[in-house]
């Protein structure tokens, strides 16, 4: 079913390609690559992937720190949204510092 929203996706962005661009620019670039929102579970395995890297840098600096249980999905689900994704929450620290969910406890 991927397979052909991609398929349909793909032939909708073309036609309107062709209509905005001309032919000679367009022949530049060899094929389009279609982006789908990365799965909950995609995003934990990768948030887990990058926090265990972060712990093994901090050990390697003499700081041992531990994660409890559930962070992961916890940051995971504070550091996405449907506009702007990841990347720029990351950008800024993860989330905001203001975010109640983050204060000091």
């Amino acid at each position: 079913m991927v397979r052909s929203e991609d398929t349909s996706v793909e032939r909708a962005v073309n036609a309107r390609l062709r209509q905005k661009l001309r032919p000679e620019f367009l022949g530049r670039f060899g094929r389009m690559l279609i982006f789908r929102k990365l799965g909950f579970e995609t995003q934990v395995e990768i948030c887990q992937s990058k926090t265990e890297k972060a712990l093994r840098l901090m050990a390697g600096n003499g700081h041992h720190l531990t994660v409890g249980d559930g962070i992961v999905n916890f940051l995971v689900s504070v550091g996405y949204n449907d506009e702007s994704g990841a990347r720029p929450n990351a950008a800024r620290g993860f989330f905001g510092r203001s975010d109640p969910r983050c204060a000091s406890r």
